[in-house]
């Protein structure tokens, strides 16, 4: 389908992966290549963090985290250039905020107040397995419930 496509006037077409490698040699030959690099300074990599908390607490229609603590959170990104990917930290604060939540089951349903704080965020960084690149989303039985 992307023959042709260069000579139909106004017409732009985006690939974008993270592992080239896996890609067809014949459908990447089609395309101009450009790289985009992991955020380069310690604000980069807190706006990642920030603009994704953001969009769950929006979505959430309420507070999730606490004001994070990125003096705690950075050295993970300092230590392996992996941690700085936005689809790895999107992922550790959405497991953090499922673990936080699932955790206080039945109370978090009925209370706003379950809030992740940076010492939740740092044990999720410490137990995010990026080897095998998957973590298992949190189930309730997988968490300690607690009542109140």
């Amino acid at each position: 389908n992307l023959d042709g496509s260069s000579t139909r006037a106004g017409l732009i077409t985006f690939a974008a992966s993270n592992i080239e490698s896996v890609l067809d040699p014949a459908v990447v030959s089609r395309f101009r290549k450009f790289y985009i690099n992991y955020p380069q300074d310690d604000r980069e990599i807190e706006s990642i963090h920030n603009i994704i908390i953001k969009k769950m607490e929006d979505y959430a229609n309420q507070p999730l985290f606490e004001q994070i603590n990125f003096s705690q959170v950075l050295p993970f990104a300092h230590r392996d250039e992996r941690y700085k990917s936005g689809r790895v930290i999107d992922r550790i604060l959405t497991n953090a905020a499922l673990n936080k939540i699932l955790s206080h089951l039945p109370c978090a349903i009925k209370q706003a107040s379950t809030i992740v704080t940076t010492n939740d965020l740092i044990k999720e960084y410490n137990q995010f397995n990026l080897e095998g690149d998957k973590k298992n989303i949190p189930t309730a039985s997988s968490n300690q419930s607690r009542t109140s």
